[in-house]
């Protein structure tokens, strides 16, 4: 394959309103950022990458500003001879000053942004499609996920969704015991037997507050819990948690995925994935 060469670099800064707040432990979000990047190859072959981001608003933007006077002007200073050799020279380049201005997180963000819009050319470029370039055996069907369902009133939604041929809920929790286990009673009474329920704590909570709400989230038959505590905790917790209930655990990042292999725990980079 010839040399990626990006000519043109843009990010894109969109926001849909939301009729219904997104309620979570942390904070209410009241419309849905995204942060896109379009790297354009000199071949005229564009890639379209999506820099992760949620709460708070205004930090899309930041994003977006960081890339244009940082990372573009890197990505384009040379040639690359596919998306691993751009990963490993992005890495190096912005380590010091993600280091200086105490930011490595949004300078992850991008490069995994920048790395998904290179795989993107690099498929096109073979004509083949993004999950076949990346190794995947077949294409599945996916199970159609409700994962905005609220604190407040969620058998609402859910009813409507079930409606629609939705066939997954995640709740979100770790507002209280009381109002969490009331949610997940009425929901439970509502869905189907084949209809699966996750839950969200979004970092809610300590290690040991973990281990307290484990002991009755077991009673719900949970697909995983997502997020129970913070997700740069070490790996030690996450496994002690692990080994403390039958639930299993869902939380973000690649670091955890590679050290927590063996036990009950997923990562969640950009989709849902199980620990190998």
């Amino acid at each position: 394959m010839a040399d990626i060469r990006i000519a043109e670099a843009e990010s894109r800064v969109y926001r849909a309103p939301l009729d219904t707040p997104v309620q979570t432990s942390f904070g209410i979000m009241r419309d849905r950022p995204m942060v896109l990047l379009l790297l354009r190859a000199s071949d005229g072959v564009t890639g379209l990458g999506e820099v992760w981001y949620n709460f708070p608003a205004e930090g899309a933007d930041y994003k977006s500003r960081l890339f244009a006077s940082v990372v573009a002007p890197s990505l384009m200073a040379r040639a690359f001879a596919d998306p691993g050799e751009a990963a490993e020279y992005l890495d190096a380049r912005v380590a010091t000053l993600a280091i200086q201005c105490g930011e490595p997180g949004p300078f992850s963000c991008l490069l995994a942004a920048v790395d998904q819009a290179l795989c993107d050319i690099a498929a096109q470029r073979e004509g083949v499609a993004l999950w076949r370039w990346l190794g995947a055996g077949k294409a599945g069907a996916c199970a159609r996920l409700c994962q905005r369902t609220n604190p407040t009133a969620p058998e609402a939604l859910a009813a409507a969704r079930l409606d629609e041929g939705y066939a997954a809920f995640k709740l979100k929790i770790g507002f209280s015991t009381d109002r969490d286990r009331r949610n997940l009673d009425g929901l439970q009474q509502l869905l189907r037997d084949d209809a699966a329920l996750m839950v969200d704590a979004n970092q809610a909570w300590t290690l040991e507050q973990a281990r307290e709400a484990l002991c009755w989230l077991s009673d719900y038959g949970l697909r995983w819990l997502e997020e129970p505590m913070r997700a740069d905790l070490p790996a030690r917790d996450w496994e002690a948690l692990a080994r403390d209930g039958s639930v299993p655990l869902a939380a973000g990042g690649w670091r955890l995925a590679r050290t927590c292999c063996g036990s009950r725990i997923f990562a969640r980079p950009f989709w849902e994935m199980r620990c190998p």
